[in-house]
């Protein structure tokens, strides 16, 4: 056999630029008699990959296919949300419908949406800091970023 096109075939292979009919001639070089002395080094490892091929795994694979979870919470807690801000919507109109109509109630009822209004700002207030001690123990336990999160942030912004 030519062992320099063998040499030239082992050079090429651990450099991995060998295709699969070289390698075959490697192996079947490899697993025959004439083994020149200076490639009884690498016999070894032909021999490995040679017996490494029959080698299965006594335990079969199990595959698990998950089905994502539906979070419904999410939808009724946005159309929980469209139904009190269209009922808000609706309840000023006809407030503000009523006082129009009476003259004498106009004032009251600028009264009380003033109140109104500083009580939502001051509970917005509130929400924004619960949002900056979830962040805060958030970075604390290293929990992932969720979607929340980062919709409060762009909120902040905003602001």
């Amino acid at each position: 056999m030519d062992y320099t096109k063998i040499d030239e075939l082992l050079e090429k292979y651990f450099e991995a630029l060998t295709d699969l009919e070289e390698e075959a001639q490697l192996k079947a070089y490899f697993k025959s008699d004439k083994i020149a002395p200076r490639h009884q080094k690498y016999k070894a490892l032909f021999d490995f990959y040679s017996q490494e091929q029959f080698v299965t795994n006594p335990r079969p694979v199990r595959y698990e296919i998950r089905k994502p979870k539906k979070n419904y919470w999410f939808a009724g807690a946005a159309v929980l949300i469209l139904g009190l801000g269209l009922f808000g919507l609706i309840n000023k109109k006809n407030v503000m419908n009523m006082a129009e109509n009476n003259p004498n109630k106009k004032e009251k009822v600028i009264q009380e949406m003033k109140v109104y209004t500083n009580h939502l700002n001051e509970g917005i207030k509130n929400v924004s800091a619960l949002s900056i001690f979830g962040q805060k123990i958030q970075k604390v336990f290293k929990v992932k970023k969720d979607s929340i999160q980062t919709k409060n942030k762009n909120n902040n912004r905003k602001k």
